[in-house]
């Protein structure tokens, strides 16, 4: 046996997790059992060609022929995902928020890792932080957001005053959710949850300003408080022409309710990310 047959059969016996003593009905039984895992877990079409390639290169060295029929009950995993598959909401959602990713190294893995902790640790500070305290307006995300706030008040005067006042708050917003889609378009499924919370953070960061509207008590960037200058507030503008200033507060609870579920849906994200990179490591034995 040549080094490189003998090589194609150690990968094979290491696909299916057997050794070489094992028998054509042993590696029936691996093959199937495989198949249904990976059918729970991920739907990981590419680890499921592997495992189809492994099993026709051993049914083929125990027989000494081609391998002929898959275990009973399986079906053959086609070359790229379903395409009527996809056509459905499910299918198409699934696609795009969880695609199949090329394998990634473990330093990649462990580095990704520690950057997510820190956003979750970070993210855990925002959401229980009080809505009218100093941590979010004085937190290093609202110099990110800060900019993208009065950008959104240029770029969205053309549309009248009232889009102008609102645009502040609705750009912050829409970067990071540009971001999101752009990362997703790629299929980078890490740094499209990076952006996600991102999206969640922009909203718990207005919550503190719209929860102001009335009190008019922070200190906004020209100096002045909504106090001195209620106009000058882009919520007390906004919801006293619309008729809801006796509001803010719920208003501002919404905001950054729906925000701390934006970023407890990129924890769950990222725990998916690298549990399937995890499991794709200890099959490589990394």
């Amino acid at each position: 046996m040549g080094d490189a047959t003998a090589g194609r059969l150690d990968r094979a016996y290491d696909v299916l997790h057997l050794g070489e003593e094992a028998s054509l009905d042993e590696v029936k039984r691996a093959y199937a059992t495989l198949i249904r895992t990976e059918k729970r877990s991920a739907e990981n079409w590419v680890r499921l060609k592997e495992m189809d390639w492994a099993y026709e290169v051993l049914s083929e060295h125990l027989l000494k022929e081609p391998a002929g029929v898959p275990p009973e009950g399986h079906e053959i995993v086609p070359d790229e995902p379903d395409r009527e598959d996809h056509r459905s909401p499910l299918g198409y959602a699934r696609e795009w928020l969880f695609p199949i990713e090329e394998a990634i190294s473990p330093p990649v893995f462990y580095g990704k890792a520690f950057f997510a902790l820190v956003l979750v640790a970070w993210g855990l500070r925002f959401i229980f932080a009080p809505i009218e305290g100093d941590y979010v307006g004085g937190s290093f995300m609202h110099l990110i957001n800060l900019p993208f706030h009065e950008a959104g008040h240029v770029i969205f005067s053309f549309f009248g005053d009232f889009i102008r006042v609102l645009g502040g708050t609705f750009c912050q917003v829409l970067v990071p959710l540009v971001c999101m889609v752009e990362f997703l378009r790629r299929r980078d499924v890490f740094a499209a949850a990076c952006a996600l919370w991102w999206v969640g953070q922009s909203f718990i960061d207005a919550a503190p300003y719209i929860y102001d509207a009335r009190a008019g008590d922070l200190m906004l960037l020209g100096g002045v408080t909504g106090q001195d200058a209620p106009d000058y507030h882009d919520w007390h503008n906004i919801l006293d022409r619309l008729g809801l200033l006796s509001w803010d507060h719920s208003i501002a609870y919404a905001s950054k309710t729906f925000g701390i579920l934006l970023i407890l849906v990129s924890f769950a994200w990222w725990a998916w990310y690298l549990h399937c990179h995890r499991r794709d490591m200890r099959n490589k034995g990394a």
